[in-house]
């Protein structure tokens, strides 16, 4: 098999090709909604943060904290506060829905299961078929250099029987 063509040593691996497992094609597709809706979320979660850092940063409030004395403090910072609620009611329905993403791709990866078994075990076939043809291919190998020393040896004994 090692001294054969290419071709028929490509032959006699098992396949580990996707084309040969059953794939539902709707798992794929589910995958790449999720993936795309995680990328959209991640994108928009930045972009909140971003903004509320934005926002809380120019908010300075120190004048108003001076000016008003007598109003109550807490009022004063729930008041101010109460700014960036729009923007914070976003981040917590971005959070949550991540948590139903999550629940998605938990269910797709369960259906998604059976597949990836199989994918395992083939890809197991292939790694212990190639693991034995380096092996052979290591025995041949010594084979060879033993085969070359025991002629050295050989012409040597010969050199000296015959003289």
């Amino acid at each position: 098999l090692l001294c054969g063509p290419l071709a028929n040593l490509v032959k006699s691996l098992p396949s580990v090709s996707v084309n040969d497992l059953p794939l539902d094609e709707s798992i794929i597709r589910r995958f790449r909604e999720l993936d795309g809706k995680v990328k959209i979320m991640t994108d928009q979660r930045t972009t909140l943060l971003t903004k509320l850092k934005q926002q809380v940063s120019k908010d300075d409030i120190t004048q108003k904290i001076i000016v008003n004395e007598t109003r109550d403090a807490r009022t004063l910072f729930d008041a101010e506060l109460a700014k960036h609620n729009e923007v914070i009611d976003m981040l917590h329905k971005n959070m949550a829905a991540q948590k139903l993403v999550l629940a998605a791709v938990t269910e797709a990866n369960a259906n998604f299961a059976s597949t990836r078994r199989q994918l395992t075990s083939k890809d197991s076939e292939l790694n212990k078929a190639l693991n034995g043809l380096r092996a052979a291919y290591s025995d041949v190998e010594q084979m060879q250099l033993r085969a070359t020393q025991g002629l050295a040896f050989f012409k040597r004994l010969d050199s000296r029987t015959s003289q």
